[in-house]
């Protein structure tokens, strides 16, 4: 599954359940989300974001 279809999953259910106000919710609690993600990172903008913020989850 591609990662376009993941993020539109969300907004399906929401729609299908409380149509345009649940797609509404959703986008509120995306944004929610990526706020407190940017915050855990330290960061308090997208624009703050660089290679330096991302880490190799790879390296063991």
């Amino acid at each position: 599954m591609r990662a376009s279809s993941l993020s539109a999953v969300p907004y399906a259910y929401g729609l299908g359940i409380a149509g345009e106000a649940g797609v509404r919710e959703v986008v509120r609690n995306v944004l929610a989300e990526l706020d407190i993600s940017l915050g855990l990172a330290g960061l308090t903008a997208v624009s703050q974001r660089d290679r330096d913020a991302l880490r190799d989850c790879m390296a063991g």
